[in-house]
């Protein structure tokens, strides 16, 4: 017995877990996921059976892996559930609430069926974003995948080492999850907790190299590249902008909603280049840093001669405000390269009281911007000689626009101002 109670001591000790874990009889030291299994126990994601087992290969249901993936990102933060409701039911709240189910389970599912792997890489993935405040940038998912095919989910999970496939290239993605996968893939989401820090957020993630944001007490910005998961720095920017004195109050009071728009000064990315209140930079796949120019771009668009964005005065802010919350908007339309110099091709002043949300035409004659209402309905305008054209909608857009009463309408209002083209 001493020496049963000796092996038992040791095998803890190696899988540095606690006192208060059992050795599993079915979970040898050499088992594939030993330690991710010993790991889940260990910090309360799961449990074992009364009979000493663990059952690694058993397949996990949905109720089952919500309650695993809860369990790890919001220790303590599920209900009971009440009297006449499934056992699973607080933890499915729960993950509504945060944004974790959009796209994972078909309308109307069985949340005591077994859990399909395609179903645990898109829960994954939306629980990266919500949760550690981490996405991919659009463009780093690869269009080819596994030899099965799959979802652009699984290619996502993938691409940011969340999931990974089989030694035969597919990944079977209407397989079951079992106990023993479900475990290693909630720690490999929770061991990515610690990339963003207090205050940090993302600007670009592409898998192997994060740029992080933080806001500086003194007003400015600083970008920070990371090969992840190693940790290692690669370069620091220190970037002078105007004060965000109080965003970072909203930040701690909804994660989800930050991450959501990668904070609320950065706007966007892609395979190339971030841009947002910050200014506009480019980057290369070691994670080295360009600033093209520190003003505020919110929407842009490449042109021959460089990018035209959306933007706004320094010291001012322009917001749009609808169902998803608050969104950076703009009031300027401005053109510049990489050798910083910055044309403003439309001015606020006069001031023509629009909030500007995205470059529709950039070539040289053809200056286009888009404008939205809370209600969904968008417009455009002609950008010539630092003054708006109203333009008539045209239904292949695929959006409401002006009519031709209404673009008359505006224009009067426009040409009033100063600000509009006869």
């Amino acid at each position: 017995m001493r020496t049963m109670r000796r092996v038992l001591l040791l095998l803890l000790a190696v899988l540095g877990l606690s006192g208060a874990a059992a050795a599993f009889v079915d979970v040898p030291t050499d088992h594939w996921a030993v330690s991710a299994v010993y790991g889940a126990v260990d910090r309360h994601v799961t449990t074992g059976f009364p009979d000493g087992t663990f059952r690694p290969a058993e397949a996990v249901s949905r109720g089952q892996l919500l309650a695993m993936l809860l369990r790890g990102v919001d220790p303590g933060g599920t209900d009971r559930a009440g009297a006449d409701d499934a056992w699973w039911q607080p933890y499915y709240d729960a993950a509504l609430d945060k944004g974790l189910l959009e796209g994972v389970f078909p309308a109307g599912a069985d949340l005591n069926a077994p859990a399909a792997r395609r179903e645990l890489a898109a829960l994954l993935v939306n629980a990266d974003a919500a949760c550690n405040g981490l996405r991919l940038t659009e463009g780093w998912v690869p269009e080819a995948g596994f030899a099965d095919g799959d979802a652009a989910a699984v290619r996502a999970a993938a691409a940011a080492g969340l999931v990974s496939g089989y030694p035969d290239g597919t990944f079977r993605g209407g397989g079951n999850v079992t106990r023993a996968e479900a475990c290693a893939a909630v720690l490999r989401l929770l061991d990515r907790a610690g990339w963003l820090g207090e205050g940090e957020t993302q600007a670009v993630y592409t898998g192997d190299v994060l740029i992080k944001h933080t806001q500086r007490p003194d007003g400015g910005a600083q970008l920070t590249s990371v090969h992840v998961p190693e940790g290692t720095e690669i370069e620091t920017l220190r970037v002078e902008m105007d004060s965000f004195a109080g965003f970072e109050d909203l930040r701690r009071q909804d994660r989800q909603q930050w991450a959501r728009t990668w904070g609320r000064t950065v706007c966007g990315a892609d395979q190339r280049a971030f841009w947002g209140e910050i200014g506009y930079y480019t980057y290369t796949e070691d994670g080295k840093m360009v600033q093209w120019t520190a003003r505020a771009v919110l929407a842009r668009a490449a042109d021959g001669a460089g990018i035209v964005a959306v933007s706004h005065r320094p010291g001012r802010r322009v917001w749009l405000e609808d169902a998803a919350g608050y969104r950076p908007a703009g009031d300027q339309v401005i053109r510049f390269g990489a050798d910083g110099q910055v044309e403003t091709l439309l001015s606020d002043r006069p001031d023509h009281g629009l909030c500007l949300t995205a470059v529709t035409g950039a070539a040289a004659e053809d200056v286009r911007v888009h404008r939205e209402a809370a209600d969904g309905r968008a417009w455009e305008y002609a950008v010539e000689a630092g003054k708006l054209r109203p333009l008539v909608h045209e239904a292949e857009l695929g959006w409401a626009g002006f009519t031709p009463a209404e673009a008359e309408e505006e224009l009067a209002r426009l040409d009033a101002l100063g600000a509009g083209i006869s």
